[in-house]
């Protein structure tokens, strides 16, 4: 099992991600806000992550607070590579606002959105 973490700091946005390689998948977690100044980041690590194991990827938004339309455009292109390689992307644990921004910017239907299961 694989397992890494990275820390992206630009002035005072943060953003934490953490991977972890389990069952053929790679688990990720995002925390705080993705925005236009972190999500080229973002999109870049999980890359990355894909390059060192050619894997689908389940990306966890349970602890993001913020999304701009930066970070709309990241999951967009992520898609798209996720896609060239044959390999599917998801998203899980978006708070209601958060999908309710991924419904009108229509990206449910380039990649799957599991149910939430906030509590």
């Amino acid at each position: 099992m694989d397992y890494f973490k990275t820390d992206t700091k630009i002035d005072h946005i943060e953003m934490d991600i953490s991977f972890n390689y389990k069952n053929k998948y790679w688990h990720i977690k995002i925390s705080q806000e993705i925005n236009m100044f972190n999500s080229r980041n973002m999109r870049s690590e999980i890359m990355r992550a894909v390059q060192k194991k050619d894997a689908d990827v389940v990306i966890n938004c349970k602890r993001v607070t913020y999304m701009d339309s930066g970070a709309l455009n990241a999951f967009v292109l992520l898609s798209k590579s996720m896609h060239y390689k044959n390999k599917r992307i998801s998203v899980e644990d978006l708070s209601p606002s958060i999908e309710k921004l991924f419904r009108i910017a229509n990206l449910n239907s380039i990649l799957k959105i599991d149910k939430n299961n906030r509590q």
